[in-house]
């Protein structure tokens, strides 16, 4: 063998010697990851929360590690926190462990950008026994946040879902419609709380698509925390007989004019009975006509009573006049 190789192989031997002396106690995984790897949010306002989830992901889950965390944001180190603290257990046979990283904006927060990062290191749990090297790997959450002064309410709709309703009914001159609950999976990409404006129903006729109808929300919407994701009900009174009707839904933001969702359902109107658990409207669900004529008719009842009550009241105290007046005069003293 030629010196110059020797010289060569000659060190590698020895490490290799060396290591299987005395060994390395190393973290059994095909890698380590963080999906997504960063922070980021730039519509943020004074006094929000922003909250979002991040995970670990490891190739080889065979032996329980410790995961510490480290936060480097100038001017928002406070302002972040881990779910799980800032060191934790990622236990043998789990792959992908979730954590959440919450940002809590002060109201003293002074407008502008803050970057920075989110250090995780993981390592054996298990200390390095002698004659073995402990090794420790990581990865890093970029951080990008952006405090400003507007606050804005926006929404995104992912999904939305609608029950069958039972045909409504009437008693006297009030008339009880069939309720629909619609169901809207939204998130509020805006910096504060908020409800959307209102949903509309336009209902057709199935075959010739003639509109019949137009309706409105009846209660009040729910309001969905900034960042955050909600399923939101919106209960839609239908006045149409039984049948079978497509019905177009336009779903609005902050105003009438900012339409976030829209779309066309199928919709049965079913005879009274047909809905297991189904509970219809009660007075609120009636027209404003309506509840306006049942208040009137009311008021008129309570003002009748009163009338009654007052007339009794003014006979009885007559009548004890006249009592007074017409009563003999008590008989003379001996007699």
């Amino acid at each position: 063998m030629k010196p110059k190789l020797l010289f060569i192989i000659a060190p590698a031997l020895l490490a290799c010697a060396f290591f299987s002396s005395f060994g390395i106690q190393k973290i059994s995984a095909d890698g380590f990851g963080i999906t997504p790897p960063y922070v980021r949010n730039d519509s943020l306002a004074q006094n929000s929360r922003y909250e979002q989830k991040i995970i670990l992901v490891r190739g080889s889950p065979d032996q329980d590690l410790v995961a510490k965390v480290s936060i480097n944001v100038p001017g928002a180190n406070n302002w972040i926190t881990i779910d799980k603290g800032n060191q934790f257990t990622m236990p043998a046979g789990t792959q992908q462990v979730p954590i959440f990283v919450t940002v809590d904006v002060p109201g003293d927060a002074k407008l502008g950008r803050y970057q920075g990062s989110i250090q995780i290191v993981v390592s054996p749990l298990t200390p390095p026994t002698a004659g073995t090297v402990g090794v420790t790997i990581g990865a890093q959450i970029d951080v990008d946040l952006q405090v400003i002064d507007q606050k804005t309410v926006n929404f995104v709709v992912h999904r939305v879902t609608m029950t069958n309703a039972e045909v409504g009914h009437t008693f006297w001159w009030m008339h009880f419609p069939g309720k629909i609950n619609f169901s809207m999976d939204l998130s509020n990409t805006g910096n504060v709380a908020g409800s959307p404006n209102k949903v509309q129903f336009t209902y057709e006729d199935y075959l010739t698509q003639k509109i019949l109808d137009a309706e409105a929300n009846t209660n009040a919407l729910d309001s969905v925390q900034p960042f955050d994701n909600k399923s939101v009900n919106a209960e839609m009174p239908v006045y149409l007989p039984q049948g079978t009707y497509k019905v177009y839904y336009q779903i609005f933001g902050r105003d009438d004019g900012d339409v976030v969702g829209q779309g066309t359902l199928d919709l049965s109107v079913l005879p009274q009975g047909s809905l297991s658990g189904y509970i219809g409207y009660d007075f609120w669900g009636l027209r404003w006509q309506e509840k306006w004529i049942t208040y009137s008719i009311i008021l008129g009842l309570i003002l009748a009573l009163w009338g009654l009550y007052a007339l009794g009241k003014m006979a009885f105290k007559r009548r004890g006049r006249r009592r007074r007046v017409f009563a003999p005069p008590p008989a003379p003293p001996g007699r």
